[in-house]
């Protein structure tokens, strides 16, 4: 824990004006591959035989927090059980692609061998890339550690009922480097050259130093399941801020499975092409790169539909629906947003105006002013980044601002 600590006080220094990366992680020796079993549930108006439809939840499951707005007391719900089936420790359902489907709550619960059922975890729905072909829509990915078992039921609370629902369980392999040590130790210097902006929006004038980012090989991306070619903004002007909704009791040696699983649902079974995310923060203060493309562009990422474009999504590895964020997360997410923005010379504690649309919260394209860091649920329909993550903002973005010199 002192070297992670260690790790995110070390700061390059700023020489001849450009900004000198620190050292970054030794890269896993190979790509670890990923599989996915998918289960076919059918529409609401015809279930597949094995699914049941019903008025309400089973006893104890919830809904998400996003469709807790449902006024319907017992809304329609697809409930399916299986067991023994092949190991997986992340799950989704998704379904043909409407944006007209605003209001899905999935909640599951599941158990490995012999074991007692889990509690039950609920979520909303995942935001769409931008013109992505033959995408499909689909709940957030739910992490449930390894599991050969599970209940879900599929909620419709508003909006079109969603058709062709799939439920997808994913393995995210396994890798030495899961339990690597020196992912705490980074050893392999890498340079990587300043970006210079395509314009400079008015606002600060200074730099932050690059922190420490574990690079996609560190985690195990396996490159074979990538299907869409890096694109890239003029600048950033803004970074939207996101949570997984995964356990916030997730140990240090899982987290590079955690990232491959939500990588194989966004690139694979949501058919986004790549993880939606540009950046990925865990509960130990880690930076991981997520969406190809290089750490120091202006990647155009799949984190807030209609809203990719000018945006750097980063998510905290967690759920914080009700919880507050670790300070070591906040003190990285700080140091990323810093070194980010301060390279499009946009301070972390401004406004910036964004165009975009149409999406789960606007029916037709907008101009929006936001946040320069902007909370996921203020361009589309989501709790996002939830209650704690919204408690969290207002200091990430006041220590973002005092890493700039």
């Amino acid at each position: 824990m002192n070297r992670v600590l260690a790790g995110l006080g070390a700061f390059s220094l700023i020489v001849a004006g450009a900004l000198a990366a620190p050292p970054v992680v030794q890269a896993a020796p190979k790509p670890v591959v990923t599989s996915e079993n998918d289960v076919e549930l059918g529409d609401f108006a015809k279930p597949k035989p094995e699914v049941m439809r019903a008025e309400g939840l089973p006893d104890g499951a919830p809904l998400s927090t996003d469709g807790m707005v449902t006024k319907t007391a017992k809304p329609p719900t697809l409930r399916l059980t299986r067991t023994n089936l092949k190991p997986f420790s992340m799950v989704g359902v998704t379904w043909q692609y409407d944006s007209a489907v605003d209001g899905v709550s999935v909640a599951v619960r599941t158990k490995s061998g012999a074991s007692e059922w889990s509690t039950w975890q609920a979520e909303g729905l995942d935001d769409a890339a931008d013109d992505q072909p033959d995408q499909r829509g689909g709940s957030a990915p739910i992490w449930t550690g390894p599991a050969d078992a599970i209940e879900v039921a599929v909620s419709t609370v508003s909006g079109a009922a969603p058709r062709d629902l799939r439920l997808a369980l994913i393995d995210p392999g396994t890798s030495p480097a899961d339990a690597d040590d020196s992912l705490a130790t980074p050893a392999v210097s890498e340079q990587v050259p300043e970006v210079v902006p395509a314009r400079a929006e008015k606002g600060i004038r200074g730099s932050a130093p690059m922190p420490r980012i574990y690079r996609r090989q560190s985690w195990g991306a396996d490159p074979r399941m990538m299907t869409w070619k890096p694109t890239y903004s003029p600048m950033v002007k803004a970074v939207a801020f996101h949570h997984t909704v995964n356990s916030n009791t997730y140990t240090a040696a899982e987290v590079p499975a955690i990232i491959r699983g939500i990588y194989h649902y966004h690139a694979i079974t949501h058919k986004w092409g790549d993880i939606g995310y540009n950046a990925l923060v865990d509960r130990f203060g880690r930076i991981w790169e997520g969406r190809a493309g290089g750490v120091n562009r202006a990647v155009i990422g799949a984190h807030a539909g209609g809203f990719n474009y000018e945006t750097s999504g980063i998510a905290m590895i967690g759920d914080f629906a009700t919880a507050n964020l670790p300070q070591l997360m906040k003190n990285a997410a700080a140091a990323f947003i810093a070194w980010k923005l301060s390279m499009y010379h946009v301070s972390p504690n401004s406004t910036a105006t964004l165009t975009g649309g149409p999406n789960t919260l606007y029916s037709a394209r907008v101009t929006v002013k936001v946040p320069t860091v902007f909370p996921h649920r203020q361009t589309s329909n989501t709790d996002c980044p939830g209650e704690g993550g919204m408690r969290a903002l207002p200091g990430i973005r006041y220590q973002a601002l005092h890493r700039i010199h």
